[in-house]
């Protein structure tokens, strides 16, 4: 009997061990992603909550700066820079700690993007300063697109969640 009639013999041990394996190296991914994801976001919060603190070290500099400098439009210089400096720092805080990390990405993505415009003419006379902010913002992006890894309060929250509707529908 040649290969073509000989019945298909179905090794279900053989199998489940392929199947393990791709679930393992599933997980393996995911848990890489999330370190990567991980380190993306403390390096992104470290940028941005330095900003805010130096910010708050020396106050009314950072008063002078935004009144006379950074031109903020559609605002007082006194609230844009209590806005960028809360910002800053809030949302820094809120992306190591993976809470809200979309909503925080959104908002530094903001503050970034309102940065580059503001500064815009000082930023175009050095590249190194507007790649910066380019690169920032890309790997923002990133961060809001992203799905959740491991290392998130977010998961929590989905698990707590999912967790309450399982045993509400009982």
């Amino acid at each position: 009997m040649d290969t073509l009639q000989q019945p298909l013999k179905l090794n279900l041990y053989e199998y489940s061990q392929i199947q393990l394996k791709k679930e393992k190296s599933n997980e393996l991914r995911k848990w890489i992603y999330s370190l990567a994801e991980l380190l993306v976001r403390l390096y992104i919060a470290n940028i941005f909550f330095a900003s805010g603190w130096s910010k708050i070290q020396n106050w009314s500099s950072t008063l002078f700066l935004f009144a006379d400098q950074y031109q903020v439009p559609f605002l007082d210089p006194g609230w844009a820079a209590v806005m960028m400096t809360a910002g800053e720092l809030g949302f820094s805080i809120l992306l190591v700690l993976g809470f809200w990390s979309r909503i925080s990405a959104l908002g530094l993505f903001a503050i970034n993007a309102v940065a580059l415009y503001s500064y815009y003419g000082v930023l175009k006379e050095t590249s190194l300063a507007l790649h910066d902010h380019l690169h920032w913002g890309l790997l923002l992006l990133l961060l809001m697109t992203s799905k959740c890894g491991y290392m998130h309060c977010d998961r929590l929250k989905e698990l707590a969640y999912k967790t309450y509707n399982y045993f509400r529908s009982d």
